[in-house]
Parts: structure tokens; C-alpha cells; sequence
């Protein structure tokens, strides 16, 4: 790699980290985004890949994963399964103890479920995967960075005051999913997966379904 290509991916890196930052203080911090959070993701990955010329492999702009979907189907299913039991054991412990569960009535607007489904996985995994890798990747290594993203999601869903189960350990596994596929459409489908169960959860709530408080 000649000294222009390494300027290239260090500057490429340092965007990466501003739009990261951009993105995730205010949202721990409960402040507001002027621009909105979508504005500064796309023009963070813009600048980005303008400036490492394709030339980053962690950007995981594979169309698919290497190991294939049938894999990633399997694995997606078991956390499927594990989160699903850590919910289901918070919502017996509440039943047990006769208090409500703690689950949001949410009305079945096509809106709320776009936002839900649809924009919150993607700018979240351009932000919290791409984004993020991207910058810390050459700094904390492959452990390292998936330990990072995973704090870093669970606590701005807890600043949001979302601190589920599903919300404190997925930035962990979608990290490690995003690694390991090198591919970001595998952490992409797998969120938005996770959030249309959530989606119908909430839903249910609002219908009396669930006994929430």
C-alpha cells in the first residue's frame, strides 16, 4: 500500500469516526439531531467510501454472506430462540410476582411499523456496524470492536429508555453476525427481523393481547 492509499483509509476512518460520534452522543445524551440521524449516517458512508476508493473489506459491501444464507438462517434462528427465552422468563417472573409486563402499547400505524422495521435497522446498522467498524476496527481488533458495539447499542437503547433484553445484547451478536458474513445485509436482516417480532409484540399489547402495564 503506497502512502496515498494509506492517507486515503486513515482520513476514510477518521469520517467514519466523526459520523459515528455525530450519531451517537446526542443519542445518549437525549439531545436532538439537527440534521437528522439518516443525514448524517448516509454522508458519513459517503464520505467514506469516497475517500477508501472500495478499498476497505470491513465495509462489508458484500451483496451476501460467505458462508451463505442457509447458514445465517440457522444462526439467526438461534438468537431468535435465546432472546425469546430471556423475554419469556422476564415475562413469567412478572406474571409470578402479579405485576404487569413492562411492554409499550403501540398502535398498528403503517408509519410506526416503517420507522420500526425499515428505517431504524437500516441507519442503525450504518451507524452502529459500518460506521463503527470502520473506525475501530484497526484499533481494537475483531473482539475488541464487537465488545464495543455492543455497549454502544445497549446504551443509547437504554438512554432511549428501551432497555430489553433483545435491546442490551444485539448489538453483540450483530456485530460478531456482521464480522463474520462480511456482509452488512446480515445484521441488516437480522434486525430487521428481531424488531417486526417486537413490532407484533407491542401490537399485541395494544389489543389486550398481553398483559402489560
Amino acid at each position: 500500500m503506497n502512502a496515498s492509499s494509506s492517507s486515503r483509509l486513515v482520513a476514510a476512518r477518521v469520517v467514519a469516526g466523526l459520523a459515528l460520534l455525530a450519531c451517537a452522543v446526542p443519542a445518549l445524551l437525549r439531545m436532538p439531531l439537527p440534521p437528522g440521524t439518516s443525514t448524517i449516517a448516509l454522508a458519513g458512508l459517503l464520505g467514506v467510501l469516497s475517500l477508501s476508493e472500495g478499498d476497505m473489506p470491513e465495509l462489508g459491501l458484500r451483496p451476501g454472506p460467505l458462508q451463505g444464507w442457509w447458514y445465517w438462517l440457522k444462526i439467526a434462528g438461534l438468537f431468535a430462540a435465546f432472546i425469546a427465552g430471556l423475554c419469556l422468563l422476564g415475562a413469567a417472573t412478572c406474571l409470578l410476582l402479579e405485576r404487569p409486563i413492562p411492554l409499550p402499547r403501540y398502535p398498528p400505524e403503517v408509519d410506526w411499523f416503517i420507522t420500526m422495521v425499515v428505517y431504524a435497522p437500516v441507519v442503525e446498522e450504518v451507524v452502529y456496524r459500518v460506521l463503527l467498524t470502520a473506525a475501530l476496527l484497526p484499533v481494537l481488533g475483531y473482539r475488541g470492536t464487537i465488545v464495543a458495539s455492543g455497549v454502544v447499542f445497549a446504551a443509547i437503547h437504554i438512554a432511549a429508555c428501551r432497555p430489553g433484553p433483545d435491546n442490551l445484547l444485539a448489538g453483540f451478536l450483530l456485530e460478531w453476525a456482521y464480522l463474520k458474513s462480511r456482509s452488512v445485509t446480515v445484521p441488516l436482516a437480522m434486525h430487521a427481523g428481531g424488531n417486526l417480532i417486537a413490532w407484533s409484540a407491542h401490537v399485541a399489547a395494544w389489543y389486550g393481547i398481553l398483559p402489560v402495564g
